[in-house]
């Protein structure tokens, strides 16, 4: 099968498994709560979505911005191992660390919380789940850097949510505390089945050290996503809060009500996001091909999702009653058009992201952010309507800043991978090895030439870190099923740029 094909194969697939992934846990996630509700007093089920709102909030704080660089820069042979260990020992402490300090800001943050505080076994319970479910992000980027998303969907989409369902009515007794016991209990199971996975499936060893680990490295390209990480999330935290203190409480909750149906859509590209950004992270030189096949897996995909829900939004709305129907219908169609906004911001961000551009990205990230949370505050007033055209609007102008600044010339992305494998100097522009590029200039689209080719200067054919010519080789299949393990003993790898290995993007798993 052709490269293209096999590429444009890969990225639907891992697209498919992360949207049946989200899914299947939103879909859960859907029945434990009317479950809960059965169970437990409004006021009960109030104090624990707050406390599992934190939770998750805590868990992306901790990724550290290593859910990227473990995708983007995977390190060689046994060190994959020693990478992934530090990543995940970071990642939890930071789970834990950052539980540790709610609890002590709980008497400004939240009083009525403040019962987890005072009994010691629920506050350890309440740090241990935080460090539970930042390890759980950060194992679903290992599945996605292996190419073997169906396990994020195994994990998080059945085992996690099957378990967290079976929790509530044995928990019930302890109100509040059992309904966030059960949410991280499916934490637990999720680490422990996902650690058991990549033991079995992928050969990993714990194996602590910091040697060929890349961490060190490639950590402004880590702080640089988790800047970009963190600027995304604050719209998506600030708009409700707006939407509460400006509408009221009612207001608010249609704004809720639709932005989590619309969120299903979103969902979808943001899976085509991921995906696109493993493919590309695997093979650099075919950044340009990935985008524009997911490109139109976009279209493909939200095109119809889209038109049923903008059409159907009164009897979607239905479903959670008529007051939502009658006063959620217009919003929820704004969002729903806003998604392609959405799709074009994932698919930009996703872009510079692979391509090391982070800079750009962390501006598009701040333009988001601004103009998002400054429209909704000024606007918010005349209506919902306007705090949801401050998310697509914030979305759209994020999406259109990364557009100029994306690489289109991939054979020089390789020139650059293969000088930073050789340890040499990257020309001017390109990546310089350590995830930053010089990129205080935009590309002008349609992003066909590079400034040295604009200024008529010719590329030398590209070289391997040895000095021999570089020439196209086919791609070997593994043996084992396209599996590759971390031990170096173990490791089949691919020739994706001619004349290296796969180094910098890792290995073929």
């Amino acid at each position: 099968m052709a490269r293209h094909s096999r590429s444009t194969i890969k990225i639907m697939e891992s697209s498919l498994f992360l949207m049946a992934s989200t899914g299947l846990t939103a879909g859960l996630g859907f029945v434990f709560w009317i479950l809960v509700d059965r169970s437990y007093s409004p006021q009960r089920v109030g104090l624990a979505a707050s406390l599992i709102n934190t939770i998750s909030l805590i868990s992306y704080l901790s990724l550290f911005g290593f859910n990227s660089s473990l995708v983007r820069f995977q390190a060689r042979d046994g060190a994959r191992n020693r990478q992934v260990t530090m990543s995940l020992l970071i990642t939890g402490a930071g789970g834990a660390t950052f539980g540790n300090a709610f609890l002590l800001l709980l008497p400004w943050l939240s009083p009525k919380l403040e019962f987890i505080r005072a009994n010691p076994l629920y506050a350890l319970l309440f740090v241990a789940f935080c460090g539970f479910a930042a390890v759980n992000l950060l194992t679903d980027s290992v599945f996605m850097a292996a190419r073997l998303p169906q396990y994020n969907m195994l994990v998080d989409g059945v085992l996690q949510s099957l378990s967290k369902l079976a929790m509530p009515i044995f928990l019930v007794t302890f109100g509040a505390v059992g309904i966030v016991a059960s949410t991280g209990i499916g934490y637990a199971v999720a680490v422990i089945a996902s650690l058991a996975v990549m033991y079995r499936r992928l050969g990993f060893r714990i194996d602590v050290g910091t040697r060929g680990t890349l961490l060190r490295k490639h950590a402004r390209y880590s702080l640089a996503s988790y800047g970009s990480s963190i600027l995304n999330l604050l719209p998506q935290l600030v708009l409700p809060i707006i939407a509460l203190q400006k509408l009221g409480s009612e207001t608010e909750a249609y704004y809720f009500m639709a932005f989590q149906v619309a969120n299903m859509l979103y969902a979808a590209s943001h899976a085509i996001g991921e995906a696109t950004f493993s493919e590309a992270s695997h093979d650099i030189s075919r950044l340009a091909e990935c985008l524009k096949r997911s490109a139109r897996l976009n279209l493909a995909v939200l095109l119809p999702a889209v038109t049923i829900v903008a059409l159907g939004a009164s009897l979607v709305l239905s479903l959670f009653g008529q007051t939502y129907a009658a006063h959620a219908r217009t919003l929820l169609v704004l969002l729903s058009l806003g998604t392609f906004a959405v799709a074009l911001n994932n698919w930009s961000s996703n872009a510079l992201r692979v391509s090391g551009r982070m800079r750009p990205f962390l501006v598009s990230n701040a333009l988001f952010a601004a103009v998002s949370i400054g429209m909704a505050a000024a606007l918010a007033s005349r209506g919902v309507l306007w705090v949801g055209g401050a998310w697509v609007v914030g979305n759209l102008v994020c999406g259109l800043a990364a557009l100029v600044y994306i690489p289109w010339d991939t054979p020089e992305l390789a020139d650059a991978a293969v000088a930073a494998d050789a340890g040499e100097a990257a020309p001017a522009g390109l990546w310089d090895g350590a995830g930053l590029w010089d990129d205080t200039v935009p590309l002008v689209l349609p992003w066909l030439t590079s400034d040295r080719r604009r200024m008529g200067t010719v590329r030398p054919p590209r070289t391997s870190p040895t000095g021999t010519a570089a020439t196209a080789q086919a791609v070997m299949d593994d043996p084992r099923d396209g599996t590759l393990h971390f031990g170096g003993d173990m490791a089949v790898r691919e020739r994706t740029v001619a004349g290296r290995g796969d180094d910098q993007a890792g290995f073929r798993w």
